[in-house]
């Protein structure tokens, strides 16, 4: 049987607890970050490179 391994939030949405409920569910990377500042995400600018967040789940922001 074949389990997801990634995840997108819908709206490109976030929240610190979010990353231990992946990782609790054998989650190994997220692609809910758009690195683009804009009035309806976070307002934060991020790199387009994938990165390591909490709890060893790779970031692949989804304009890589």
């Amino acid at each position: 049987m074949y389990y997801p391994r990634g995840y997108r939030s819908p709206a490109f949405t976030r929240a610190d607890f979010l990353y231990q409920i992946l990782s609790k569910y054998g989650i190994k990377y997220d692609s809910s970050v758009f690195p683009i500042k804009t009035p309806l995400y976070d307002g934060t600018s991020y790199d387009c490179s994938p990165f390591i967040i909490d709890q060893g789940i790779v970031e692949i922001p989804a304009a890589f």
